[in-house]
């Protein structure tokens, strides 16, 4: 007998930005006040607080690179070589990612993930466990 989907587990990755993420955190708080039980936030530890204000449990990813995360996003750098700097960083932070999702579902996959588009190696690692996957468009799709 399968379980009610309201039980199903559902990890949505985001990133620790604004717009990305409020988005996010609002449709898993409805989906909650609508009885969904098995929903998680995998964030940095930064969204941690927001999640949680909204009764979601917080998985916290990428602790130790959450300084690096946020200056990718915010960076003034301007010019070529600084955006190349800025895309290597970020392939970086992705890599590691992906590591860290890998090592946190594969005891146990979620049944859906929701990965916001801009963590393809989210993506990648729901894939490779066999977990069906949907990509959450951009704030500017």
């Amino acid at each position: 007998m399968s379980r009610d989907h309201r039980e199903q587990r559902i990890d949505w990755v985001v990133p620790p930005f604004a717009g990305h993420a409020y988005p996010a955190l609002m449709v898993a708080g409805r989906l909650k006040g609508m009885g969904f039980s098995g929903l998680r936030i995998l964030s940095t530890p930064s969204l941690q607080g927001a999640a949680e204000g909204l009764g979601l449990p917080f998985v916290p990813m990428l602790a130790s690179h959450e300084t690096e995360v946020l200056s990718i996003a915010n960076s003034k750098a301007r010019g070529p070589r600084a955006m190349l700097r800025q895309f290597r960083a970020t392939l970086g932070v992705l890599e590691a990612l992906g590591e860290e999702l890998g090592r946190t579902w594969s005891p146990a996959p979620p049944d859906l993930v929701i990965a916001d588009s801009v963590l393809p190696s989210a993506g990648f690692a729901a894939r490779r466990l066999g977990c069906l996957l949907y990509t959450s468009p951009s704030p500017r799709d």
